[in-house]
């Protein structure tokens, strides 16, 4: 193991690092002089949630403009599991569409 990874394997430095000074997985792997993976890891191992990044406006303008789809497709998918399940069959995404444009 190369001795620049050493501190992924103290947990308290890995806390210190990544819950009190708020750094990201990236950062740190900088730090180390590696990608992200390994600190992804050593968080895993000990067990240190993850923090995510939240959404930019480009994200979310972009899942409202679309949430409609996702949601079309979502029931589609889970109606389709549903009756499969039961009758053999499924059902797909136009049928759904079909079906919430006509209520």
């Amino acid at each position: 193991m190369n001795e620049r990874m050493y501190p992924l394997y103290d947990k308290e430095w890995l806390i210190q690092k990544y819950c009190v000074e708020r750094k990201s997985v990236r950062e740190i792997g900088l730090l180390l002089g590696c990608s992200a993976d390994p600190v992804r890891l050593a968080l895993r191992r000990y067990n240190i949630p993850r923090r995510h990044r939240p959404l930019s406006e480009r994200e979310k303008e972009y899942i409202d403009k679309h949430k409609n789809e996702y949601l079309i497709s979502y029931i589609a998918r889970r109606l389709g599991e549903l009756y499969s399940e039961d009758n053999g069959g499924s059902r797909n995404r136009l049928t759904v569409k079909k079906y919430i444009d006509s209520s």
